[in-house]
């Protein structure tokens, strides 16, 4: 089973290091040209930082060196790129419209793939087999890291109700300011 672990790390890894090495490196100018077609800020900035960000990522993965936090790399990249590049919805012209769909999709999916990576190295805590490193993110205890829910849900229904407050102070002070009262005529 490591071996099939390591071959899915590796086959994952493909696609980001040739894409970060040949578009954001190597040929940089026509990703920066096609970042700045699809409103990307910044794109001769953010084309070789992404590209940084995707090899260095794909190389953790497949080699297993801090491997979560490889997963990580890639899940922020696709995160940042994929509704600002393949946005489908903004295309008019059918053809198009499904390419950019078919991208963002195998984004989404490839997405899911780099959670799915993150989560097996945090709970298989150095088991990972044929890694060169455990996780990276660990609690202090050495145990995986585990989300407690219910704390999340109390979190944010603190948040909605500091939400809510604000938002109704905003609209007693609106309506108190608003309009001067005119003296009447009667």
């Amino acid at each position: 089973m490591e071996w099939i672990f390591l071959a899915g790390r590796v086959l994952f890894s493909i696609m980001f290091f040739e894409s970060g090495i040949k578009g954001h490196i190597l040929e940089r100018k026509g990703t920066v040209a096609y970042a700045r077609q699809s409103r990307v800020p910044l794109p001769q900035l953010a084309v070789p930082a992404t590209g940084a960000m995707i090899v260095a990522g794909s190389v953790m993965v497949a080699f297993g060196a801090w491997g979560d936090l490889g997963a990580l790399l890639i899940a922020a990249f696709l995160i940042a790129i994929t509704p600002v590049m393949h946005a489908f919805w903004r295309e008019t012209e059918p053809m198009p419209r499904q390419l950019q769909r078919i991208q963002f999709m195998k984004n989404l999916t490839t997405l899911g793939a780099a959670l799915i990576l993150f989560y097996l190295w945090n709970q298989l805590q150095g088991a990972a087999g044929l890694s060169l490193t455990g996780p990276l993110f660990v609690e202090a205890s050495g145990r995986p890291l585990r989300v407690d829910l219910a704390r999340c849900a109390r979190s944010m229904r603190f948040l909605d109700r500091r939400f809510r407050e604000v938002e109704s102070f905003s609209r007693r002070r609106r309506r108190s300011v608003s309009s001067p009262r005119l003296p009447s005529c009667a």
